[in-house]
């Protein structure tokens, strides 16, 4: 991920976490004799934080994820995905985050798509 220069410098430098604090979230699946499918998304207020604890942004946070096999045994087509957005404001202006991921395997198990794309923009 390339971090924009007018970003803080804390979020290249030093480990942080993004939690939820509140929210929603569901989870669904399903199976049958041929496979497993399920995901789950969750939504609501989140803090941004710094290895030292301190709250740097505070905002709406929403994940999704999911994925699939079409085998029982887990040997066939396989498929997942994710994506997870932030929005927050905190002292040093706001942040917007965004990344998402899929991933698929054939049915021999090697895979044929696996990509991440992440968007990270501070005002």
């Amino acid at each position: 991920m390339t971090i924009p220069a007018n970003c803080p410098s804390f979020l290249s430098t030093d480990s942080w976490s993004l939690d939820f604090v509140s929210g929603n979230a569901v989870s669904h699946g399903t199976s049958n004799k041929n496979g497993d499918w399920g995901g789950g998304t969750a939504e609501g207020q989140a803090v941004l934080t710094t290895s030292d604890g301190t709250a740097r942004y505070a905002g709406h946070l929403t994940e999704w994820g999911g994925g699939g096999q079409n085998s029982p045994d887990g040997t066939k087509q396989t498929e997942g995905g994710f994506t997870l957005t932030f929005n927050g404001s905190g002292s040093a202006g706001s942040l917007s985050i965004h990344t998402d991921g899929h991933s698929t395997t054939n049915n021999s198990g090697t895979p044929t798509a696996n990509h991440q794309n992440v968007t990270l923009t501070c005002t």
